[in-house]
């Protein structure tokens, strides 16, 4: 295999990997344009590709923000203007902090650095013109992608996203998605990747059943050793009915989340949907369930 060819193949490479939209191959392919450049000497096409990932000091952050790393973007971009605060460099800033939903931030930034340029004025006046349309929605449902609930429950669910992120849980990378009264669920709101931690969950947000067991219900079962059919359950049931009884309680927000009816359940399926499923097996599963 000559040079030439070996050079080609690399170069073609070198394009995959850009296409791969993966942060990781673009690193991979700009140590690859180094090589070449080196070894091949300057040839056009090799600085084309060299120069954009190397010498081009915002891709990191405009890889990141394309890649929905918003995190990783705004560290960047904070680091590239601390060097050369130049406008290019805030305009980035504030699109990475719109794209974030920091509306506000991303205007004080653009002023902070008195932009001028037709860019920033138009980037200045649509995220003015999104503040005013987000005005009185709270901040949890302030979503570049999709509403997270339905109407009719955007404050409890706001006070509930709102609840977990002070315990401490990290929900960026998902939303609670409203589906219909009694159907509700998680899904992905950015991009996600292999090994990346999607959601964290404190302890302290969690009722678990050691929780269930040390409230004062289940404490007292746990000291008269009572024998329960389905102990599980039964101690996660009893411990929520007691909290919910109480005019304070820790999980008072958690509570007024849940759906105001569970009738999807199978346990609750009336006589008339069980006639539906005759002859399948889950009709025993479920008596056995209940």
């Amino acid at each position: 295999m000559t040079s030439t060819e070996t050079s080609s193949e690399q170069l073609a490479h070198i394009k995959s990997l850009l296409d791969s939209a993966n942060f990781d191959d673009y690193v991979q392919a700009a140590t690859m344009c180094q090589s070449l450049i080196v070894s091949e000497g300057r040839r056009p096409d090799l600085l084309y590709y060299g120069n954009v990932l190397v010498h081009d000091p915002t891709l990191e952050a405009k890889a990141s923000l394309k890649l929905e790393r918003f995190d990783c973007a705004l560290d960047t971009v904070n680091s590239l203007l601390k060097l050369d605060p130049r406008e290019s460099h805030v305009i980035l800033k504030a699109q990475i902090l719109e794209e974030l939903g920091e509306c506000e931030q991303a205007l004080e930034t653009l002023e902070a650095a008195n932009c001028v340029s037709t860019e920033s004025k138009q980037m200045s006046a649509r995220i003015q013109q999104r503040v005013k349309q987000e005005a009185g929605v709270p901040a949890s449902k302030r979503s570049r992608r999709m509403p997270l609930v339905g109407p009719e429950e955007q404050t409890l669910y706001a006070s509930y996203v709102d609840w977990m992120k002070g315990e401490g849980a990290k929900l960026e990378k998902i939303g609670l998605k409203y589906f219909y009264p009694s159907y509700r669920g998680i899904v992905a709101r950015r991009r996600i990747f292999k090994g990346e931690t999607v959601i964290f969950v404190p302890k302290s947000a969690i009722i678990t059943l050691r929780t269930a067991k040390q409230g004062e219900v289940g404490a007292q079962l746990v000291a008269k050793n009572v024998q329960l059919t389905y102990p599980n359950n039964s101690f996660l049931s009893t411990y929520v009915l007691s909290e919910q009884a109480k005019k304070e309680s820790k999980w008072k927000v958690l509570f007024e989340a849940f759906p105001k009816s569970v009738s999807n359940f199978p346990a609750f399926f009336t006589e008339e949907e069980k006639k539906l499923l005759t002859g399948s097996p889950f009709l025993g599963m479920n008596r056995v369930a209940k």
